[in-house]
C-alpha cells in the first residue's frame, strides 16, 4: 500500500489513481523511457511501438547498440490474457521475428521509428567510437538464432505469472530469455509515479553463469577440446588470414560453445562469409552462402566460389543442391573431415581470395 499526504492535508491518504488508463498508456511509458526495460545488456536501446510482424504488430521492439533484440508485450492486470495467453503472445511474435532477413527487420523497424534504424542506433550510441560492423554481425545473429529477451509488461504481477516465467527461464535453452517487468501506477492531482519491478532475471543469471565474453583464446581452447591438433591447425590458419586481407570477426556469446564469424566486403557489401562453430560434438566451419545471396552478391560470383570449393575432396556432398536453393544455403564442414585433407586449406583460401576481387567475376 502506498499514501501520500500534501502540504497542508493532516491525513495521510490513498493515491486518487492506481492503474493506468489504457495498454497504451503502459506501452508508451515504456517507448520513451526504455531505461526501465531489463535490457539484454547494459546497453541502451532504441524502442519502436507497433511494429508489423508476420503474426501482427508486437507492441514494443527494442534495438541495442550492441545488436541485441527484446520484444515487449503490454498488459494491464484486468485484462484476462495477463494469465496465460500473453505468454503465448509473446512467443508468437518472437517466431515470427526469427530468421527475418536483417534488411526486412530494419526496414519494418525503421518504418515505426519514422527514420532509419541504424541512424537512430548511431544517434543513441554517440561518438565515434560505435562499431557499425559489429552491430550488424550481432544483429544479424540473433535474429538468425533467435537470440531475444522476451517481456511481459505488466501494471500487476500474478502468481502464476511469475511461475510461468520461472519455468521457462529454467527449462529453455540460453538463448531465449523471459522475464516480466511489472510498473505499478499511481497519479494524484497531476502528479504521476511509477514503481518498476522484475521478476525472472534471477534465473536468467544464474542460467548464464557459465557464460562469459569470447574471444580468440576461448574458441581455440574449446576446437582443442573437441578437434584434431591437424583440425584446429587448419581452423588458426583460416583464422590468421582474415584480418590480413581485410576481414573483421564477430564473435559469439556462450563460452560453452565458442563461436566467431569472420566478414569481408564482397562486391561492396559487408557480409559474414564463413563461421566457426566449436561445439562439443561436432566442430564445425560453415561457409554463409545464404548471406551472400541474400545480400545482392551476383550470382556469377556465387557460382564461381562454389565451382573452386568443389575441388576439395568431400565438398561435393556438402554442397549438393546449392543452385537448385538459389544458393540460400548455408553448408556446414565438419572440421576433422573437410579441412584436414590435403591441400584443403590452400584451396579455400584461394577461393576466398577470388570472391573478394574487387573485379566483378566473369
Amino acid at each position: 500500500m502506498v499514501l501520500i499526504r500534501r502540504p497542508g492535508e493532516q491525513a495521510w491518504r490513498s493515491p486518487k489513481s492506481s492503474t493506468y488508463p489504457n495498454e497504451e498508456a503502459l506501452e508508451v511509458l515504456l517507448a520513451t523511457s526504455p531505461e526501465l526495460l531489463p535490457a539484454v545488456s547494459a546497453s541502451s536501446l532504441v524502442v519502436a511501438r507497433q511494429v508489423q510482424t508476420g503474426v501482427g504488430p508486437v507492441d514494443l521492439l527494442g534495438i541495442g547498440v550492441d545488436g541485441s533484440v527484446v520484444v515487449v508485450e503490454c498488459k494491464l492486470h484486468a485484462n484476462p490474457e495477463i494469465r496465460r495467453a500473453v505468454v503465448g503472445q509473446l512467443f508468437a511474435y518472437a517466431s515470427a521475428i526469427w530468421q527475418t532477413p536483417p534488411a526486412s527487420f530494419e526496414q519494418a523497424v525503421s518504418a515505426r521509428l519514422g527514420r532509419p534504424l541504424l541512424e537512430a542506433v548511431q544517434a543513441l550510441a554517440g561518438g565515434d567510437s560505435w562499431d557499425e560492423l559489429a552491430f550488424r554481425a550481432n544483429l544479424e545473429r540473433n535474429l538468425r538464432d533467435g537470440r531475444f529477451r522476451l517481456v511481459v509488461a505488466v501494471d500487476t504481477i500474478t502468481d502464476e505469472l511469475k511461475r510461468t516465467i520461472e519455468y521457462l527461464n529454467d527449462h529453455t535453452i540460453a538463448e531465449v530469455e523471459v522475464t516480466a517487468l511489472e510498473i505499478a501506477y499511481l497519479a494524484d492531482d497531476g502528479i504521476e509515479i511509477v514503481v518498476p519491478r522484475t521478476f525472472g532475471t534471477e534465473s536468467v543469471h544464474a542460467r548464464g553463469a557459465g557464460r562469459g565474453p569470447v574471444g580468440e583464446p576461448e574458441l581455440f581452447g574449446a576446437l582443442e577440446r573437441s578437434c584434431t591438433p591437424e583440425g584446429v591447425s587448419a581452423v588458426r590458419r583460416l583464422y590468421e588470414w582474415v584480418e590480413p586481407h581485410g576481414g573483421s570477426f564477430a564473435w559469439g556469446y556462450g563460452i560453452a560453445y565458442p563461436s566467431t564469424n569472420a566478414w569481408f566486403v564482397v562486391e561492396g557489401h559487408s557480409l559474414c562469409v564463413w563461421s566457426c562453430y566449436a561445439r562439443s560434438t561436432t566442430a564445425t566451419w560453415d561457409l554463409n552462402f545464404e548471406y551472400l545471396a541474400r545480400n545482392g552478391v551476383t550470382t556469377a560470383r556465387m557460382a564461381d566460389f562454389a565451382t573452386a570449393l568443389r575441388t576439395i575432396p568431400g565438398v561435393e556432398a556438402r554442397l549438393a543442391g546449392l543452385e537448385a536453393a538459389n544458393y540460400r544455403r548455408r553448408p556446414s564442414f565438419p572440421i576433422d573431415a573437410i579441412l584436414v585433407k590435403t591441400g584443403a586449406v590452400e584451396r579455400i583460401l584461394e577461393a576466398i581470395g577470388q570472391l573478394l576481387e574487387t573485379e566483378p567475376a566473369n
